[in-house]
């Protein structure tokens, strides 16, 4: 893959772990990284100028993140001269892919992996795919696709996948528990339940299919929507919550909360999770609002 690249483009902040994909690849091979400020990573116009000046030629971001890019006209002439556009973080679905092809004739490349295995386990080319998947395991990586009680399944079957190779991690800081739960001995091997229902497709590669929990992807986040409505029960008055993931006009998707209060709560005390007296939700996913009286 690199072979097509001496110039890698990085949009992503140092804390992301994607960081270290980007890194990684231009340290060890040679290549040259280019890193965008977020200013310039969250406006494609001054991206487009970023890619032209400094003649990028690998381009790296989540599904959502070039989904925004491509609304501008700029950023699309630009992606046009690079050599591989590279997606991950989150479902990469047909119509992105179409779009990148309409774009650009550069290689198209998913990557997929939780952080729990230090990045990335499967890449997969869609340059000339018939459909979207994550690929094959990468060197090093063994992954089962087991049913509910662990055993193996056959190509075809959907079961949850499970991964082990050498960069399966230790577990949670200070959470015993749930490192006990998703870490786990199998077959012989360490490895990390990672609460993907996938199957195996009779070429080798995986199709992921969905998530055994409640847990998404947004713009490259994981969030874990029962952790949001934890904390918004915990303002006085809300009887009952639920977060979704709904299209919000130009915000894109986004959280949005329906909540109902108890009889005689005043709204002001509903709206104490927004103006951050109540306790906190990360500021990357904040709720958008609905309330029905009890």
């Amino acid at each position: 893959m690199l072979t097509d690249a001496k110039r890698i483009l990085s949009v992503t902040t140092i804390s992301f772990d994607a960081a270290l994909q980007d890194i990684g690849m231009a340290y060890f091979n040679g290549k040259t990284l280019v890193l965008a400020t977020e200013e310039q990573a969250n406006n494609p116009l001054a991206l487009a100028a970023l890619i032209n000046a400094q003649h990028i030629n690998m381009v790296s971001g989540t599904p959502s993140r070039w989904q925004t890019w491509f609304t501008s006209d700029d950023f699309c002439e630009a992606i046009a001269h690079v050599g591989i556009c590279r997606a991950g973080g989150e479902k990469f679905n047909d119509t992105l892919l179409a779009k990148m092809r309409s774009v650009t004739g550069a290689r198209i490349f998913n990557c997929h992996g939780p952080t729990e295995i230090t990045v990335a386990t499967n890449n997969a080319e869609l340059t000339h795919a018939d459909i979207v998947t994550v690929g094959r395991p990468q060197l090093g990586v063994t992954e089962f696709i087991v049913d509910a009680d662990g055993n193996e399944l056959p190509v075809g079957v959907v079961g949850e996948l499970y991964i082990s190779g050498r960069g399966v991690a230790r577990g949670y800081n200070n959470l015993d528990a749930m490192t006990r739960e998703r870490f786990i001995g199998y077959s012989g091997t360490r490895i990390y339940k990672s609460g993907d229902y996938a199957k195996w497709l009779p070429d080798g590669n995986v199709l992921i299919l969905g998530r055994t929990d409640h847990q998404i992807k947004l713009r490259g986040l994981r969030i874990e929507l029962g952790e949001i409505e934890n904390v918004m029960l915990r303002v006085e008055g809300m009887k009952k919550v639920v977060i979704l993931i709904r299209q919000l006009g130009r915000q894109g998707r986004t959280p949005c909360g329906l909540r109902r209060r108890h009889p005689g709560t005043h709204r002001r005390r509903a709206r104490r999770l927004s103006a951050g007296s109540s306790p906190p939700v990360p500021g990357a996913f904040p709720p958008g609002r609905k309330s029905r009286g009890a």
